[in-house]
């Protein structure tokens, strides 16, 4: 299993540069055997993404024969600006996605001609980017030692596979309406499967209602169920943003698992419906 403290490679962009949107088109954005991208002075490269958590994006930028400026782009965000030439060599550096963790974007890497028209920017390669990779440290692993109990087991609709719970817990006693309460389930692949599931989260009202919701993959996608081994305990958080005009009382915790591609749920241990109410969640006022 990958080391807590380490980071891992997520996707490596030199590999996918075949999913990217291009432009100029693709015959003038070449790849090297030194894993870096060639690109024009005029170029940008778009890949579609899903930051995951602990994410950074570590890469580098070379200048071959003009004077050209590297952006790098996250959705609105610049990450990156920076001028080079062939005189200022490689450099490279890591980029911290922490505040994206968890959203779905896009990610652009652009050159221009730096104090020329673009008239003048030449259609040859004359810019790298220098082994592009996006990387995440997986803090949210443990070892499973056999001793914890599940609270309860989730099965896939349509392959093999079970998943058990062990603790689902708020990180605050109580809260104000329109405040984000942030909920950790800590799982246990009890027997490894080959599905994506997403985790459902409703919050239920005393008529049963759904008061607040959320839908999103485990570890916000950095370590889908399919990965999960049995030697492991899997720490996955999710914010769930309280509507400010939540009433005050208690509400109740409803989750489980389905699979995205048809909307499928899972089987939970004891339910009917796939759903396993868990703990309650306290509003003390409104705003």
């Amino acid at each position: 299993m990958p080391v807590p403290d380490e980071w891992r490679v997520v996707d490596d962009f030199n590999l996918t540069l075949w999913t990217a949107e291009r432009h100029p088109e693709p015959r003038f954005i070449t790849q090297t055997d030194l894993g870096a991208i060639g690109v024009p002075a005029d170029s940008a490269v778009r890949w579609p993404l899903v930051v995951p958590l602990n994410g950074r994006l570590r890469l580098g930028w070379q200048a071959s024969d003009a004077h050209v400026r590297f952006m790098v782009r996250l959705g609105d965000a610049v990450l990156l600006s920076e001028e080079a030439t062939i005189r200022t060599g490689e450099r490279e550096v890591g980029l911290d996605l922490a505040p994206w963790a968890g959203q779905a974007t896009t990610l652009v890497f652009e050159t221009s001609l730096a104090g020329q028209t673009l008239a003048d920017a030449p259609e040859e390669v004359v810019a790298y980017w220098v082994r592009p990779q996006l990387e995440s440290r997986a803090d949210w692993l443990a070892l499973y030692d056999g001793t914890e109990t599940a609270a309860h087991t989730f099965a896939p609709p349509d392959t093999a596979g079970r998943v058990e719970l062990l603790t689902a817990a708020w990180d605050k006693p109580s809260y104000v309406a329109g405040e984000t309460a942030v909920l950790t389930l800590r799982w246990h692949a009890a027997v490894p499967t080959d599905a994506y599931p997403t985790v459902f989260i409703h919050l239920l009202d005393g008529a049963g209602e759904i008061a607040a919701q959320r839908d999103a993959p485990p570890v916000l996608g950095s370590y889908p169920v399919a990965v999960w081994q049995p030697d492991t305990i899997i720490t996955d958080q999710h914010p769930i943003p309280l509507p400010a005009d939540l009433p005050a009382g208690t509400y109740t915790l409803a989750l489980g698992l389905y699979n995205p591609h048809d909307f499928g749920r899972w089987s939970a241990e004891g339910t009917a419906d796939g759903r396993v109410l868990s703990a309650e969640l306290i509003v003390l006022s409104a705003e």
